[in-house]
């Protein structure tokens, strides 16, 4: 609630009752909001006669963004139907008449409006009457539609819509090629080629230009034809994904090659998202572009992205292929590594070398492809002081550590320690990963143990592994943790035990309830009472009978056991060790 001492003329003002015909000072309160109207009620309450209390409201709507003006749906029919008599009809005639009778219903005293303020409205998504026209057909019907009302208002050439489109990209967006042409005909006969060139390399606000359009539709011929009117097209944008990344994207590689071909002195951009080029993209999808790229500009190999990765960083965790049933190396991986064998001692801003990406994705046939072409870089550590072997175990890859462990090769790496002292054993213990473990120890076969940890520290037992010189309690405090579990959460433990319990309880149950019910219901029934040995077995004294009674009677005494051993174990007064 504001106050001041200048009074200022209010739109609506309540003047105290009783207030003395004498001269006085003016105090306006101004009451912003409903707590503060309540306040100057209490206050005019309260004052006396010498007071003067105004209370100012406002009545005044919130402002509302204009909209503009929605086109005439007679009209837009006729665009997206290229019916050129009847939007010259309607603009000249009938539908500034409606226009004009549709104001004055609604009580607005105003003129007809002309044709060309009539061309001004544009759809909910800002499409102008050409980027309809366009967007919609590129036959004889469309194209006068286009000429005629480029010959209204011919500004609409370049007219963007809400996205920042212009109706050469609605047309390329669609592949009407003849339409495209037919505008690039319109625009250089009233601008001339310079400003056709500067149309054609307009944005949008995906910073794409028509082009990028005409590729995405996978329309060569398209292509060919706006790069005919703007050989530089392919250069633009400056920064941003470029029309040859996009090829390579879709791996339309006539397109790419189009591209190249058409482009003045084959110059073009190769630029991608987050700082790429297409070769990044290209080792993802085939050799027959890697090779394209590699041919076109060598170069391309040495390029980082954003996060510090070569299209070889890339390539290394490219997908093995299969060739007459034998796994081989994928080719774009080889071209790259050709083209550029020092990137493979090149690490991303992680540290991580390509070798270090193919093994964390389990490609071990890149691994060794890449030891066998340089032997050095399996001792390659990242950021971490991790080699290739260290990866490979947090990530669980088998075949990368079964690959290390069986090359008599790279014995030497076998042992070396990271940044904080492990192996790659000493990880896969700490993970309780059994199947690393058994990989780095030679062995498949570890016994029968109840649990993972069980059978590691069985298998380093008979191995003849030596315990480290620290106290006893000393270790236990510093590895209690070592799996996330800490030693003192007995109750979700106790939790998880009671859960486990009572699942196991009722297959115990079951089967003691089973053979308890057998004993009174045996196979074959019972003699009668009438005959001789009446209520005996009919099977009584076979070998079959016999094996069956011994067989449920066991079942019985085992399954009782298990059910009392469930029971006694799933007590919470029971200490949990």
């Amino acid at each position: 609630m504001a106050s001041t001492t200048q009074a200022e003329p209010p739109s609506l003002a309540m003047v105290a009752k009783n207030a003395p015909a004498m001269a006085m000072d003016a105090k306006l309160m101004v009451a912003t909001d409903r707590g503060d109207c309540q306040r100057l009620k209490d206050k005019l309450n309260r004052e006396d006669i010498s007071t003067m209390v105004i209370v100012m409201t406002s009545n005044q709507a919130p402002a509302v963004k204009p909209s503009p003006a929605c086109m005439h749906p007679l009209l837009l029919a006729a665009a997206c139907n290229g019916d050129r008599e009847k939007l010259d009809l309607l603009l000249n005639r009938n539908l500034a008449k409606l226009r004009s009778s549709d104001d004055v219903e609604e009580g607005a005293n105003m003129q007809a409006p002309s044709a060309a303020s009539l061309l001004e409205d544009v759809t909910v998504a800002g499409d102008t009457m050409l980027h309809v026209v366009a967007a919609n057909g590129d036959d004889d019907n469309f194209k006068e539609c286009a000429t005629f009302i480029k010959d209204m208002a011919k500004h609409l050439l370049s007219k963007q819509n809400n996205k920042g489109d212009t109706p050469l990209h609605c047309a390329a967006r669609t592949a009407k090629s003849q339409m495209v042409s037919h505008l690039i005909d319109l625009a250089r006969s009233e601008y001339g080629d310079n400003i056709v060139k500067d149309l054609l390399r307009k944005e949008n606000e995906s910073k794409e230009t028509v082009l990028h359009d005409a590729v995405r539709v996978g329309d060569n011929y398209l292509v060919e034809v706006l790069l005919t009117a703007d050989s530089e097209l392919a250069r633009f944008p400056e920064k941003g994904s470029s029309p040859l990344y996009l090829a390579v994207m879709l791996e339309k590689e006539v397109i790419a090659q189009t591209l190249y071909d058409k482009s003045k002195d084959n110059d073009l951009s190769y630029l991608g998202p987050n700082e790429q080029n297409a070769l990044h993209a290209a080792v993802l999808r085939s050799g027959a572009l890697t090779k394209m790229l590699l041919l076109w500009k060598k170069d391309l190999a040495k390029d980082k992205d954003e996060n510090g990765s070569t299209p070889l960083h890339f390539a290394a965790a490219a997908l093995s292929v299969q060739r007459w049933l034998r796994s081989a190396v994928c080719p774009q991986l080889q071209q790259v590594f050709d083209a550029n064998p020092d990137a493979l001692y090149q690490s991303d801003r992680n540290g991580l070398f390509p070798i270090h990406v193919a093994a964390s994705v389990g490609e071990s046939l890149n691994v060794a492809m890449f030891v066998k072409r340089c032997p050095s870089s399996a001792g390659l550590r990242d950021a971490k002081g991790r080699t290739f072997l260290h990866v490979a175990v947090e990530k669980k890859e088998v075949g990368v550590v079964n690959y290390a462990c069986g090359n008599r090769s790279l014995a030497w790496i076998l042992n070396m320690q990271d940044n904080d002292g492990n192996t790659a054993l000493h990880l896969a213990v700490q993970s309780g990963s059994l199947s690393m473990f058994s990989a780095l120890l030679g062995r498949r076969e570890l016994g029968c143990l109840k649990n993972s940890e069980s059978r590691i520290c069985y298998a380093l037992f008979n191995a003849g592994a030596k315990n480290g010189v620290s106290r006893r309690d000393h270790m236990i405090e510093k590895y209690k943790d070592i799996h996330r579990v800490k030693s003192d959460d007995d109750t979700k433990e106790l939790d998880d035990l009671k859960d486990s319990t009572q699942t196991l309880s009722i297959g115990s149950v079951l089967i003691a309830t089973v053979t308890f019910g057998a004993t009174f219901a045996l196979p074959g029934g019972y003699i009668q009472d009438d005959h001789p040995n009446g209520g005996t077995p009919t099977l009584a004294g076979s070998y079959a009978f016999d094996a069956f009674m011994v067989a449920n009677t066991l079942a019985f005494i085992c399954s009782t056991i298990a059910t009392v051993g469930f029971m006694h174990s799933g007590i919470p007064m029971l200490p949990l060790h």
